[in-house]
């Protein structure tokens, strides 16, 4: 048997039954860090959003995405980063219905509604 192997062995194992000691240890202090983040979390979302604001902000996000995916047919000559905002939602519209094909006319009147 060669020691020299034998003895790296040990270490590792000595290593790794240090690390569980530790992590076992810390166990506490995390959960109490994590309920805490979880509490904070909790308190943020229970905003309430009048429902005309929620609605601007999921025909944004629509928005946002119909220019993205319709890109190379409707709006390839704006600048590919552009960031679509809540004014530009009726020209994502009629770019959309103009030269998105069928796709592109459906997804622009559900941002019409």
């Amino acid at each position: 048997m060669n020691l020299g192997h034998d003895s790296h062995i040990v270490l590792i194992l000595l290593d790794i039954h240090h690390k569980l000691d530790t992590i076992i240890r810390m166990l506490p202090e995390v959960r109490a860090y994590l309920a805490e983040i979880g509490r904070r979390g909790g308190r943020r979302s229970r905003r309430v959003l009048p429902p005309e604001t929620a609605r601007r902000m999921v025909r944004l996000r629509e928005a946002r995405r119909a220019f993205k995916r319709f890109y190379a047919s409707c709006f390839w000559s704006s600048p590919k980063d552009y960031v679509v905002t809540v004014e530009d939602i009726p020209w994502v519209a009629r770019q959309l219905m103009t030269h998105g094909g069928r796709e592109g006319w459906r997804t622009g009147a559900s941002l019409c509604r």
